[in-house]
């Protein structure tokens, strides 16, 4: 249901990585990774923040996770009452070779 979905933004620093990561992924030929793990992470982030990867920290209701999903790595919190989710970095994980 669309009610049940979170609103999912990308703040600036993390697209700005973003943006980096997507050249490295091209040059290394691993674009199709990068825009797969980015794909299935954001329909995660929409459908069921709360369970991508660990909580390291929460205070009413908000609650901050970091996770990892095949080439990509994030840290973001979470809005519970909101419904709001605010990606905050993003980076390759070191087994990427990005």
């Amino acid at each position: 249901m669309p009610e049940d979905r979170y609103e999912v933004y990308w703040l600036p620093d993390a697209r700005d990585s973003l943006k980096a990561l997507a050249q490295k992924a091209r040059e290394a030929g691993q674009s199709d990774t990068l825009k797969q793990a980015l794909t299935e992470l954001n329909a995660r982030l929409e459908r069921e923040p709360l369970e991508v990867g660990e909580l390291h920290r929460g205070k009413g209701p908000v609650e901050e996770h970091v996770a990892a999903h095949k080439v990509l790595g994030i840290d973001f919190g979470v809005d519970k009452e909101k419904k709001v989710v605010a990606v905050r970095k993003c980076w390759a994980l070191p087994v990427s070779g990005l």
